[in-house]
């Protein structure tokens, strides 16, 4: 298995993941984390996991999540209209 940051995941070998290289797509989401607020594709744990949540319909549990987080709201703020998109995507 890997064991690794998604800030090295670009120095791991992607033979070592089995897949192709550059084989994933990441929607294009927008971080309010206090590291890297704004920057688009540089979600923390949390925000990723809450955007996953939200777009496949459990936007009450996205929200739950990111409650402790001060830059929770803010995070589902910013990124409202897109993750909506997503979620009422067909494909």
């Amino acid at each position: 298995g890997i064991n690794c940051s998604w800030n090295c995941i670009e120095q791991t070998p992607s033979s070592s993941l089995g897949l192709v290289r550059n084989h994933r797509v990441l929607p294009f989401l927008v971080a309010a984390n206090p590291v890297n607020y704004g920057r688009s594709f540089k979600m923390n744990t949390v925000e990723a996991l809450a955007a996953a949540l939200a777009i496949t319909g459990f936007l009450q549990d996205a929200e739950r999540i990111l409650e402790p987080f001060p830059y929770g709201q803010e995070f589902l703020r910013l990124n409202h209209d897109i993750l909506l998109a997503y979620e009422g995507a067909s494909d």
